[in-house]
């Protein structure tokens, strides 16, 4: 599937979804699509994940790769129990071989990885160049 493709079932499926990249090139690049997902946007860091309610829109947990087995745990029982909340989890590194090695559960990883965006500013450096093209033609 094209980069395109599968940013625009991100944007209309609303599939949970992990997103691999540095924070400042996640940030850039999802930037223009957080109009389109559903509201509520809840962003949480990777520590306390559960504590506060959300019963529908969009969770975004950046950092996911620092949750440690407890919190997983609790993440997938509130998935569970939430599954009108979209859930997008961000990661610097990919989350493979962590299930691989045993500190993340396996799970979780295919519960959050229904879909898989891997972000560089390279990528979102040639989606604007791009728009740019398009724009000119």
């Amino acid at each position: 599937m094209r980069a395109m493709d599968e940013w625009s079932v991100f944007n209309s499926a609303h599939p949970h979804t992990l997103i691999i990249g540095s924070e400042a090139d996640v940030k850039a690049r999802i930037a223009d699509h957080l109009p389109r997902l559903r509201a509520p946007i809840v962003q949480w860091r990777s520590r306390g994940l559960v504590k506060r309610p959300l019963a529908t829109g969009t969770l975004m947990i950046w950092d996911i790769d620092a949750v440690d087995r407890a919190e997983q745990e609790q993440l997938v029982s509130w998935m569970d129990s939430h599954p009108e909340v979209q859930v997008i989890s961000i990661a610097e590194h990919p989350l493979f071989p962590l299930v691989v090695n045993g500190t993340f559960l396996d799970r979780l990883y295919y519960r959050l990885n229904v879909l898989c965006l891997s972000v560089s500013e390279r990528d979102h450096r040639s989606t604007q160049e791009s728009a740019v093209v398009t724009a000119i033609d």
